[in-house]
């Protein structure tokens, strides 16, 4: 891109070089972090390929963007913002704010799009929460999957599923194993295969854009228990459809699972009656 050599006004430069109508969006899609050429296109509606790269090395000749290449194959390449490139995040949001009372002005609305959400921490109420989005969205007439890692035994929301199961799909392996620290070594083998099949359908229940809302319960935990990559999760995270609301939970969410997520609620155990001697019970805890 070859910038003019005289401007009357310095927001000429600045136009020039975000100008079209595609690269400020590109600009805004980028401010979660690095992203593949693939989620991009995916993710910026009416944009071809031809196009989006012509846009992006532009950009990158304006040192708003630049990219990592990674090795090996197949070739993995993820474009990022610059540091300044950050720099307008700040006065493209204000134009996305004006965008917004124009639209509620004019009564039109944006086409959907879901965000991830995150709820973690060593408090009790992780999938209680995602539950109680699945109940809600499902009144809104959302399509509902809930995925359950690590969890084979009977509980009482699978019985509350089956009041909705024209709009609230599940997906579990039950065999029954018992805790993770009782298992031996040939248990653990089956357990973690498993939870392989388990993820390779959550992935297929994410491509099939049958769902508005997924459910990813207790993924953060076999994650920690070493069953799932942490890369794996983030590249599904990363490239999910635009439109889906996507849900993990589990304790110790990681930073990097939390710098990809939109909305992280973090919930702290300040005082439980499991301290008192009170056992789990059917209904409230299962």
């Amino acid at each position: 891109m070859k910038l003019r050599s005289e401007f009357t006004c310095p927001l000429e430069l600045v136009v020039d070089m975000i100008s079209g109508k595609w690269k400020s969006i590109i600009i805004w899609r980028l401010r979660f972090g690095p992203q593949q050429l693939s989620k991009l296109k995916r993710d910026i509606v009416g944009i071809n390929q031809k196009m989006l790269i012509q846009h992006l090395s532009e950009l990158m000749e304006c040192n708003i963007v630049d990219k990592i290449t990674y090795e090996g194959y197949p070739l993995k390449v993820e474009y990022f913002l610059t540091e300044f490139g950050f720099s307008l995040i700040e006065p493209l949001d204000m134009l996305q704010r004006i965008g917004i009372v124009v639209l509620n002005r004019e009564g039109k609305y944006l086409q959907k799009k879901g965000y991830i959400h995150v709820y973690t921490g060593e408090g009790k109420g992780k999938t209680t929460s995602a539950l109680g989005l699945a109940f809600r969205s499902i009144g809104a007439g959302f399509k509902v999957m809930m995925v359950q890692f690590l969890k084979n035994w009977n509980t009482s929301e699978l019985e509350s599923i089956k009041m909705m199961r024209d709009n609230f799909d599940v997906y579990r392996i039950e065999s029954k194993k018992g805790f993770t620290y009782n298992l031996n070594e040939e248990e653990l083998k089956i357990l973690k295969d498993e939870i392989r099949i388990e993820f390779e359908k959550a992935k297929s229940f994410i491509d099939s854009e049958k769902y508005d809302l997924i459910i990813l319960d207790e993924i953060l935990g076999a994650v920690q228990g070493g069953f799932i990559d942490e890369n794996e999760v983030i590249e599904v995270m990363k490239n999910k459809p635009e439109s889906l609301e996507l849900v993990l939970t589990g304790r110790n969410a990681s930073d990097e699972i939390i710098n990809n997520a939109d909305l992280v609620s973090r919930i702290e155990n300040v005082k439980h009656y499991y301290d008192n001697g009170i056992l789990a019970r059917i209904g409230i805890e299962y």
